[in-house]
Parts: structure tokens; C-alpha cells; sequence
């Protein structure tokens, strides 16, 4: 075998492995984020909420010329606790793929 058929093997066989885990990795995640996991009977509303802490969504806008309509491009929470004077912001990544479920419509 010559040397550029041992250099072209050995690069097809990377390409394939990285390519292969990438695929893994992918369906992974993509599995773990479809919502197939949600036990539906534990969401509820939380009644027993401080009232002296308050959340609030901040969002950016991205408004460009050439795509139609404004689009999210900064997503945080922040939260105002009035007891305490503490301000906590958290950052929700642009990315998240959340399941929305259908609704009933009356």
C-alpha cells in the first residue's frame, strides 16, 4: 500500500469517526430535549410564592432590514428580591427548544 492510500485511509477513518460521534451526539440531545421525558403530573402552579421576590423576562430585539419581523437575541430573568435588596439576572439560552404542548381550543 503506498503512502498516500495509507494517509487517505487513515483520514476517511477520522472523518467517519468524528462525523459518527457528531451523529450521536446529536440524536442525544435531541432525544433528551423533545419533551418525551415530561411527566406532565408534576407541572403546577406554585401558589406559595414570596411576594416580596419578583421575577421579571427581559428580551432583545433583533430588527434587521433584510429578515422580516424581530427576532429574540437576548433572553434573562431577572430577579428582584425587595426583602433582602439582592438582584440575581439569569441568562436563558437563544437556543432552547422547548415543547410546547397543543391546546384545547374552547
Amino acid at each position: 500500500m503506498t503512502l498516500k492510500k495509507k494517509v487517505l485511509c487513515i483520514v476517511l477513518a477520522c472523518l467517519i469517526i468524528v462525523v459518527g460521534s457528531g451523529a450521536v451526539y446529536g440524536f442525544s440531545i435531541l432525544h433528551g430535549i423533545a419533551g418525551e421525558q415530561l411527566d406532565e403530573s408534576e407541572l403546577n402552579i406554585n401558589d406559595l410564592l414570596d411576594e416580596d421576590v419578583v421575577n421579571i423576562a427581559v428580551f432583545g430585539l433583533d430588527g434587521r432590514d433584510d429578515v422580516d419581523g424581530d427576532r429574540s437575541d437576548t433572553i434573562m430573568i431577572a430577579t428582584l428580591n425587595f426583602k433582602t435588596g439582592n438582584i440575581k439576572v439569569t441568562s436563558v439560552m437563544r437556543d432552547l427548544m422547548v415543547k410546547i404542548p397543543e391546546s384545547k381550543k374552547k
